[in-house]
């Protein structure tokens, strides 16, 4: 028997879904002589997350059992019980489902409810992690919907309340949030509440009862629906911005394109727009105009940094091409100057806030420039001159 609380619904099909895995995990129960009474938490709670992933993969959906990842150094390594792509046949964009399960017997109480609030947070604070410290998943994908599942199995929850009739049972509290079952603490409870309660909720019961005592499966299932960049606008939005600090810097910017790069070897600043800025050495002192290289050369990281809310250097290391461009631009400055790289550092992090200053305050000049790159695909020197000249003289 199922009983949902009246909260927003998140999609019944997922509902659906847990609720057969539930189904399934009571009647391999009652095959398994009762062994969700008694094996280790470990064990019961991958058998928990197994069925519910059999649900889903019978419907032709996606499912990953997310490998650890580290988070606090070598000491300590999280990680989602299931992640599932609900719509696996689009490429561009995904809605998932993130599960966490946990089992809650009767007699470990507050402990384990205390993991189940962890396991909340976990599935809310998931999609805001930075790279590196989310699930695989978000690394490859943009998401548009993420789903969370909460569930937790009661192995051996009382049928009616063995004492006192007003005192709910811990799967009639989940729904109603009103009251306290016996043995947990107050406070925790409290927490847990204000965490569930904005989510929907509900119960998957066993039909069969033993002594009064039978199982019961809970859930809380949230959503968020998250930003999305279409792909090849955030590349239109990244060529834009190299484009804009080498007008802002008086660079000659020569040619710039949404089209894949014509070579991996390519000096470019980012493959897909050329900028000869070597062509002002002599007017302009060596360090200067270096600093300016490395500007337009770490414009594309801030914008896409600033998009997708990472930081520079996380950004940085998923761009081959732009670090390819500053590693030349290291290169020549070594050069002409006679220095070690060491020396080049300053001339780089300056190079880098500047690049900073210049995206953040130009960030609707490159929106704009980035539809023109989006419509037209490429623009030539003479045409990016006074595309920007037209910009500056409507907009300022």
């Amino acid at each position: 028997m199922l009983r949902i609380s009246p909260n927003k619904n998140p999609g019944a099909r997922v509902e659906a879904l847990i609720r057969a895995g539930a189904e399934s995990l009571f009647t391999q129960h009652r095959h398994s002589i009762g062994y969700l009474l008694g094996g280790a938490d470990d064990i019961v709670e991958t058998n928990i997350v197994l069925h519910i992933g059999s649900a889903f993969l019978s419907q032709g959906h996606a499912v990953w059992a997310e490998s650890p990842f580290k988070v606090d150094g070598e000491k300590s390594v999280k990680h989602l019980d299931l992640l599932i792509d609900l719509d696996p046949s689009l490429s561009d964009t995904a809605s998932v489902l993130l599960v966490e399960a946990k089992r809650l017997r009767s007699l470990d109480g507050t402990e384990t409810v205390e993991d189940v609030i962890k396991d909340c947070k976990r599935i809310e604070a998931w999609p805001d992690r930075l790279v590196g410290q989310k699930p695989i998943f978000f690394e490859f994908t943009q998401v548009e919907c993420a789903l969370g599942a909460v569930v937790v199995l009661l192995p051996d929850e009382q049928v009616t309340s063995p004492d006192d009739p007003a005192v709910p049972l811990f799967s009639e509290w989940w729904v109603s949030l009103e009251g306290y079952p016996a043995g947990f603490d107050k406070s925790c409870l409290d927490e847990l509440k204000q965490l569930i309660q904005p989510m929907r909720r509900g119960i998957c019961q066993s039909d069969f009862v033993n002594e009064d005592v039978h199982q019961v499966v809970v859930y809380a299932l949230s959503r968020r629906d998250l930003e999305v960049e279409d792909k090849y606008l955030l590349t239109a939005k990244h060529e834009a911005a190299h484009v804009i600090v080498a007008q802002r810097l008086g660079l000659p910017g020569q040619s710039v394109s949404i089209e894949e790069y014509e070579s991996p070897t390519d000096t470019a600043l980012n493959g897909r727009m050329y900028c000869d800025w070597e062509s002002l050495r002599g007017a302009r002192d060596n360090s200067t105009l270096c600093i300016q290289a490395f500007a337009v050369a770490y414009a594309g990281v801030w914008l896409e940094a600033i998009v997708k809310g990472c930081s520079f250097s996380e950004t940085y290391q998923d761009l081959p091409t732009d670090s390819r461009a500053a590693t030349y631009i290291r290169q020549c400055l070594m050069q002409w100057d006679e220095v070690d790289m060491r020396s080049t550092e300053k001339e780089s992090e300056t190079g880098a806030d500047l690049a900073k200053s210049i995206v953040e305050n130009e960030m609707d000049r490159i929106d704009r420039l980035a539809d023109h790159l989006a419509d037209n695909r490429s623009m030539e020197e003479e045409e990016i001159a006074e595309w920007f000249a037209e910009d500056v003289a409507l907009h300022g």
